[in-house]
C-alpha cells in the first residue's frame, strides 16, 4: 500500500511540473504563429499599395502611401492587437519615392504578452520595393536594333536566319571513289574537311549544301552547335550563300 502510495504522489508531482510547462509551450506556440500573422498581414499590404502605385504611373508621396498601407492594415484588426499603438504605431518615414522607384519602408514595435512579466517588445522593419513604369523610352529598345547573325562552331559562314538549310544540314553517305563526282545544292564540288582529314578509300558524309565531305558523323563540322551574334563579331567569316544570295 505504502508502494502504490508513493506512485500516485511522484506522478501527482510530476504532472504538476510538466503541465505548466506543456501550457507555456503552447501558449508560446501560439503567439508565434499570432506574431506571423501580423507580419504577414503587413507585408502583403505593402507589396499591395506598391505594386498599385508603380503601375498607375501617377505621382503620389511616401505619405499618402503609406496612409494607403496602414488603411489595408487596419481592415485586420486581429493582427494590430500586438502592434504597439495599433496602426497609430507604423512608422513610414523611411519610405521614399522617386522617379524610377518605390521604396516603402515600415519600423513599429510587436508587443508580445507574456502573463505575470509583462510584454515583451522588439522591432520589426519590413521593406516592400518595385519599379515605376514612366512610359515609353525611346532609347530602350536600342540595343534591339543592331543586326544579328546565326553561326555554327566550325562553320566558315555566317546566316541571317537560323532556319537557313546550312545550319540544319541533311547527312548522306557516299562511297568516297564517287564524292569527285557529287555536287551540293548549289552546284559545287566536294572537298576534304579540314578537321577530321578523310580520304577517298573509304565512304565519306557529304550534305545537301556543304562543301566538304567527312569521315564520321562525330565530326565537329557536322555538328551544328548554334550561336547568335552580332554582325560586327563575324570577323573573318564569309556571309552565307544561302541567306545572301544576291545581297
Amino acid at each position: 500500500m505504502k508502494i502504490r502510495r508513493k506512485r500516485k504522489a511522484s506522478y501527482s508531482i510530476e504532472a504538476s511540473v510538466v503541465m505548466p510547462i506543456y501550457a507555456c509551450l503552447m501558449v508560446a506556440l501560439l503567439l508565434f504563429f499570432r506574431i506571423i500573422s501580423v507580419l504577414w498581414t503587413v507585408e502583403v499590404a505593402m507589396h499591395e499599395v506598391a505594386e498599385e502605385a508603380a503601375y498607375s504611373g501617377v505621382d503620389i508621396d511616401e505619405y499618402l502611401l503609406g496612409a494607403g498601407v496602414s488603411a489595408k492594415v487596419g481592415l485586420h484588426p486581429g493582427a494590430l492587437r500586438f502592434v504597439r499603438h495599433g496602426v497609430l504605431g507604423l512608422d513610414y518615414s523611411d519610405s521614399e519615392v522617386t522617379k524610377t522607384d518605390i521604396d516603402l519602408m515600415v519600423h513599429y514595435r510587436v508587443q508580445v504578452p507574456v502573463g505575470l512579466l509583462g510584454p515583451i517588445e522588439f522591432s520589426v522593419t519590413q521593406e516592400a520595393k518595385h519599379r515605376r513604369w514612366v512610359g515609353y523610352d525611346p532609347f530602350e529598345g536600342s540595343v534591339d536594333t543592331e543586326q544579328y547573325v546565326y553561326v555554327a562552331k566550325y562553320g566558315e559562314d555566317y546566316h541571317s536566319c537560323i532556319d537557313c538549310p546550312y545550319l540544319a544540314p541533311s547527312i548522306h553517305a557516299v562511297a568516297g571513289n564517287e564524292v569527285a563526282n557529287k555536287r551540293n545544292a548549289d552546284g559545287s564540288r566536294y572537298r576534304a574537311c579540314r578537321y577530321c582529314h578523310p580520304t577517298k578509300k573509304q565512304v565519306v558524309l557529304i550534305t545537301d549544301y556543304g562543301e566538304c565531305y567527312h569521315s564520321s558523323r562525330s565530326c565537329g563540322a557536322l555538328k551544328r552547335t548554334i550561336s547568335r551574334i552580332s554582325i560586327h563579331e563575324v570577323g573573318g567569316l564569309r556571309p552565307c550563300p544561302k541567306c545572301y544570295k544576291g545581297a
